[in-house]
């Protein structure tokens, strides 16, 4: 007969273990954070779709009902990850089934160098991932490049999208009449974002508040900043690849009139959310935009930066589920 013991380990123990690993190297932290935090926190189940040359991760949970389950995509921003939408995920309704994926090039989710990462390229990539799980008909939302990924994605697949939800996204700085914040001027001017990849942890503290209006909320110890700057750094070659081709790679994706017909081809009803506080996308974009988008509708949060879920989580949480909910339909395969 198998005799099978089971060792419990105290409690006590595994918060030593984890207060020395957070004081002499982190990083496995925020390893173990990204592979189950989102179980963890919100029940999301971290999953991998392998097509050709691209692997894709991906957080998924599953509806309570899925044969009849409202699905929902979210698209995170450029040098994020998955992981910033748990908070979200954790409160929106058990009925639906909510997907958030690492883009490619960031997270989990790899990296073709010399590939198109214009955002028509990010697009296509997008309904590669789309195709290959099997989704038909969704709700898409997306946060600063995430955003204008979706928009891009909801013009060319008009069909496919039950409501689009759109989050400061960039580029608007670009049309007549528009205003630019000092992130877009010195972007321009160099080609890069550099604020974005943190090179020190004193860096990473000044990236925080450029993104968050309540950056007091997200003061890391010095030490997990070092750690947080470190996990991302793997990442920093291929980021850097990917801001020439959003700068510079395609020319036609910075002309105004690209941007003004990719907008009215967008059909499915869409939200606009902005941070009134937001010093990347300057906040006049968000009227702007609903000139262009038919059907669509704007949301300015005060006292909130450009990370509209990390600085507004509950209210971002209540936007989207009660906008989602008024477009929800029967057709969604």
């Amino acid at each position: 007969m198998d005799v099978v013991t089971s060792i419990m380990v105290p409690p006590a123990a595994v918060a030593a273990v984890v207060v020395a690993m957070y004081w002499i190297y982190p990083v496995p932290l925020l390893v173990g954070y990204q592979w189950f935090g989102g179980y963890i926190v919100a029940g999301l189940h971290r999953r991998f779709l392998h097509l050709g040359d691209m692997s894709y991760c991906y957080y998924d949970r599953p509806a309570t009902d899925p044969e009849n389950a409202t699905t929902v995509l979210f698209l995170h921003g450029f040098t994020s990850n998955k992981t910033m939408w748990m908070v979200v995920c954790k409160y929106l309704p058990k009925e639906w089934r909510i997907i958030a994926l690492d883009l490619p090039g960031h997270g989990e989710s790899s990296f073709k160098p010399n590939g198109d990462y214009s955002t028509k390229g990010f697009a296509k990539k997008l309904h590669q991932f789309v195709e290959g799980i099997g989704l038909k008909k969704f709700h898409l939302a997306g946060i600063s490049l995430g955003a204008l990924i979706s928009a891009t994605y909801g013009s060319q697949f008009p069909e496919r999208l039950q409501s689009l939800t759109l989050m400061c996204p960039p580029g608007l700085h670009r049309l007549p009449n528009s205003k630019k914040t000092k992130f877009f001027e010195t972007m321009e001017k160099t080609g890069k974002m550099s604020s974005l990849l943190p090179n020190t942890a004193e860096d990473f503290q000044n990236m925080i508040e450029l993104v968050l209006y309540n950056s007091k909320a997200y003061t890391f110890h010095y030490r997990m900043r070092r750690a947080l700057t470190e996990w991302q750094r793997p990442h920093y070659k291929n980021w850097e690849e990917m801001q020439q081709n959003l700068v510079y790679g395609c020319e036609e994706e910075r002309d105004a009139a690209y941007i003004r017909q990719m907008a009215a081809q967008i059909t499915a009803p869409t939200l606009i959310m902005w941070g009134k506080n937001d010093k990347v996308c300057h906040p006049s974009g968000a009227q702007l935009l609903k000139k262009l988008i038919r059907d669509s509708e704007v949301v300015v949060l005060a006292d909130c930066g450009h990370c509209i879920p990390m600085d507004k989580p509950r209210k971002t949480t209540q936007l989207i589920g009660r906008f989602i909910s008024r477009h929800v339909t029967s057709d969604r395969y």
